[in-house]
């Protein structure tokens, strides 16, 4: 039976209601899945004292997506960031990988297959010995770049 035969007999209520449905219907079949799209959240984080190889606090952006993400931390370059860091990627609150990085250098990135939704990625930082590094960090600063949908799949672009 179709929409205009529905539509066209029987109670008006029944008929607004059928008729409602049968268009939501339609639309949610025509309707494109969310763009892809590219985030960067710029991140500096003050570790709190006494200073010591761990900086607890985990910055990052909330993404939706309806596919895969590409999630990518990159160091800042020069005199804040002076030192390596280990920096820990996590996806809604669990830990997903790490990797040591350099200033201005980025830790490869971190390919998700991720469920449809809203999905918190986060960073945190590890002091590492080296560069200004002699046994505690007092900060560190950096991009968080996530990609998600079709984007994800071709890994880092700018």
């Amino acid at each position: 039976m179709g929409i205009s035969q529905v539509c066209g007999k029987g109670a008006v209520a029944r008929r607004l209601v059928l008729c409602t449905a049968a268009a939501g219907v339609a639309a949610m079949g025509l309707a494109a899945p969310a763009a892809a799209e590219k985030f960067d959240q710029r991140i500096a984080v003050d570790c709190p004292k006494p200073y010591s190889q761990n900086c607890p606090p985990r910055k990052g952006i909330e993404v939706p997506t309806w596919g895969p993400l590409f999630v990518t931390f990159t160091a800042d370059p020069g005199p804040r960031q002076c030192a390596p860091i280990r920096a820990r990627i996590f996806i809604d609150g669990k830990e997903w990988g790490s990797n040591v990085v350099w200033p201005g250098q980025n830790d490869g990135g971190y390919f998700i297959q991720a469920s449809p939704g809203k999905h918190l990625i986060e960073v945190q930082a590890d002091g590492v010995l080296g560069g200004c590094n002699t046994g505690s960090m007092s900060g560190w600063a950096g991009t968080l770049h996530v990609e998600n949908n079709e984007d994800a799949l071709n890994g880092a672009t700018p």
